[in-house]
């Protein structure tokens, strides 16, 4: 059987989709981890439109915080820390004991200390001339 490789520019959802049920079919397989489960918390206008959210998942006591994200016009508000505050209370429904999260420098590693999360590790030069940050916080003692 003859396969090719290919870098596709525009990659389909529902091929990375496939991607990611994949490698977590084999963890599952080979550790007994359980697939993880998806979270997205979103702020919402009067007009009903997204200006904000928080995107992440759960996966064996952990709560991987993937994206956060306020439009800039409502930044300072609260709502990132709304958002924030929501996603470690749902982690903590389900069980999480800890929350992790990346962000780069020019982004929210600020933040991030302020609502009590600890920083970790710092990787500098990625992407060039920046670093990025990652962070954890306790969730249930």
């Amino acid at each position: 059987m003859a396969f090719t490789i290919e870098i596709d520019p525009m990659p389909r959802s529902a091929d990375l989709r496939l991607l990611e049920e994949g490698l977590t079919g084999h963890a599952f397989a080979s550790a007994g981890i359980a697939p993880f489960e998806p979270l997205a918390i979103f702020l919402y206008d009067e007009a009903g439109r997204v200006v904000g959210g928080l995107s992440g998942r759960f996966w064996d006591g952990v709560l991987d915080i993937s994206t956060l994200w306020v439009h800039e016009d409502f930044r300072g508000e609260g709502y990132g820390r709304q958002l924030i505050e929501a996603a470690e209370a749902e982690g903590i429904r389900r069980n999480c004991e800890v929350a992790h999260l990346r962000t780069f420098d020019y982004q929210a590693p600020g933040f991030y200390k302020r609502v009590g999360y600890q920083e970790y590790h710092v990787e500098q030069g990625w992407p060039r001339g920046h670093s990025r940050h990652y962070f954890r916080k306790r969730l249930i003692p």
